[in-house]
């Protein structure tokens, strides 16, 4: 038999237990994650505008606008056209599409926490620095 010295085994107690608390965590939010859908319909999403590092396909280093969410999202595939918009869970980032307007929001909006409305799309190019992007509608403060 193997004996252990009381301050490692009660050291190896609380590593255990810190890491059943983060693996419940993981599951847990994995578990409850929000679930949108692609296409037409508007969402909301909350979150904190940033700008991401990314890559061209040529590989010149980028940044582009992004979306860090406060939890994760799952985005469920639509029905018939699965090859093109898979589902994709445990989303927390999110390339943001914007036109004139909005990325004037989005400069004066960019490190703060914020509502983003808009239609949720897969990536179907290089330039898409997510699986999931946002065609951006509006951008505003966070309540």
């Amino acid at each position: 038999s193997v004996s252990v010295p009381p301050q490692l085994g009660s050291l190896l107690m609380r590593l255990m237990t810190s890491l059943l608390v983060i693996l419940s965590t993981l599951i847990s939010s994995a578990a409850f994650a929000q679930t949108y859908a692609y296409g037409p319909s508007e969402v909301t999403l909350y979150g904190t505008l940033i700008s991401a590092p990314g890559e061209t396909p040529d590989g010149a280093k980028i940044t582009y606008p992004a979306l860090e969410l406060v939890l994760p999202i799952t985005v469920s595939s639509t029905p018939g056209d699965e090859l093109f918009e898979p589902t994709e869970k445990g989303v927390m980032l999110i390339h943001l599409a914007l036109d004139k307007e909005t990325a004037d929001q989005f400069v004066q909006l960019k490190g703060r926490r914020i509502a983003a409305t808009g239609n949720l799309f897969h990536s179907d190019n290089g330039h898409h620095q997510t699986d999931v992007l946002l065609l951006v509608k509006a951008l505003s403060a966070a309540r």
